[in-house]
């Protein structure tokens, strides 16, 4: 077992974390088809909701998505 100080990340703000998937939100946009303003009520408030959620801790110390971002 790890001690606890080698497990600790430091977490980000969930903003910082969809920044850096800007390109796949992008994507999503364009796919989506419809006017901008609908994307960010339907599809990106869910997006943002989800970040915050989940945020940038990773799944599991050891194994799959071990690293800060999951």
């Amino acid at each position: 077992m790890w001690p606890v100080s080698a497990l600790t990340i430091e977490a980000r703000p969930s903003a910082a974390v969809l920044g850096d998937h800007a390109d796949l939100i992008r994507r999503l946009r364009l796919a989506f088809g419809e006017a901008p303003e609908r994307f960010d009520e339907l599809i990106l408030s869910v997006v943002r909701r989800y970040a915050s959620y989940v945020h940038d801790l990773p799944a599991t110390p050891q194994a799959h998505f071990c690293v800060p971002g999951g």
